[in-house]
């Protein structure tokens, strides 16, 4: 999807948040070949996200049962003591609605969690790219750089 987006768009390795955004958001809104492909994902990423959330409820289901399945389970479960992350939404469009009390750990634990999920794609990349040296420090180098005196 990234290198598609590059490709076929004025982004960059660099462009801002905010540029990707809205260039996602208008292929979304062309349905255009990316938007379609981009439109894809939401049929799988977010109900295997929080899937384990639900693992005994889901056991024995068949794959195509699991989604609708989810958001069932999810939507119950968002004012119940143990609320999962998120739950699906429809107004005014499509989307997620995250839990007010996991909103806030994710804010109070952003520098934790990104650094957890840094390494860990890291680690897969060091591990499906065994011919590629110092993959750690290359996707590192311009924050270790900017973060060294004098930059």
């Amino acid at each position: 999807m990234i290198d598609l987006l590059i490709k076929n768009s004025s982004l960059d390795i660099d462009s801002s948040r905010d540029c990707i955004i809205q260039t996602v958001l208008t292929h979304l809104q062309q349905e255009d070949n990316i938007g379609r492909k981009i439109r894809s994902l939401e049929r799988y990423v977010p109900y295997r996200f929080i899937r384990p959330f639900f693992d005994q409820a889901l056991r024995g289901l068949k794959d195509q049962e699991c989604n609708r399945r989810i958001r069932d389970l999810a939507d119950c479960s968002f004012a119940s003591p143990q609320p999962c992350l998120y739950r699906f939404v429809n107004i005014p469009a499509p989307a997620i609605e995250i839990h007010p009390d996991w909103q806030l750990y994710l804010q109070q634990h952003r520098s934790v969690l990104t650094k957890f999920c840094l390494r860990h794609l890291t680690n897969y990349l060091q591990k499906n790219n065994p011919n590629v040296p110092s993959i750690a420090e290359k996707l590192f180098e311009s924050q270790t750089k900017d973060s060294l005196p004098g930059h």
